[in-house]
Formats: C-alpha cells, sequence, structure tokens
C-alpha cells in the first residue's frame, strides 16, 4: 500500500486495518480509519480514498471521533498518475 510505504519511509510504525476475508466486508479500524500511523510524537489516523473525495456524512462522523489533541486525523485521496496524495486534516 502507497501510504503505508510513504509514513513508514516518514519513521512511523503503522498498523493497516484487517483485510476482509471472502465472507465479511472491509472492516476500518474503529469503523473510519484505514490506518493508524504511530511515531515517538504522535499517532495520526488516515482515511484513504482514491480519486475521489469523501463524502460529508463520512467527513462529519470523522470530525466528531473523539481522540487527544496530539493526535490527526487525515484524509488522503490518491488521483491517478499523480505521486503524492492530497491531505485533508481535519
Amino acid at each position: 500500500m502507497k501510504a503505508k510505504a510513504i509514513l513508514e519511509a516518514a519513521g512511523y510504525d503503522v498498523q493497516l486495518a484487517p483485510n476482509p476475508s471472502k465472507w465479511s466486508l472491509q472492516n476500518d479500524l474503529w469503523g473510519l480509519w484505514d490506518l493508524c500511523a504511530v511515531d515517538a510524537e504522535s499517532i495520526r489516523f488516515v482515511q484513504i480514498k482514491t480519486n475521489a473525495r469523501e463524502t460529508l456524512i463520512d467527513r462529519e462522523k470523522m470530525s466528531l471521533w473523539p481522540c487527544p489533541s496530539w493526535c490527526r486525523k487525515e484524509v488522503w485521496v490518491f488521483y491517478d498518475r499523480k505521486k503524492d496524495p492530497i491531505i485533508h486534516k481535519l
């Protein structure tokens, strides 16, 4: 996964949401996040999208999700033929 590689190169330890089996749906972390990245100073919760913006409902759920001030909530959007994602901080 491209986002995992980017974060690991920046020094984060990354935990991905578990992969679904053929009998279950995708399980996001806490129902919202695709990955959690941890380093010595911060924690980043990241939702990953491709070629699309998140819906207003998703954005509201993510914004209202409680976490300490030293954690960051982000939506990364990867577009075709672009090297780096667009990062929206919530």
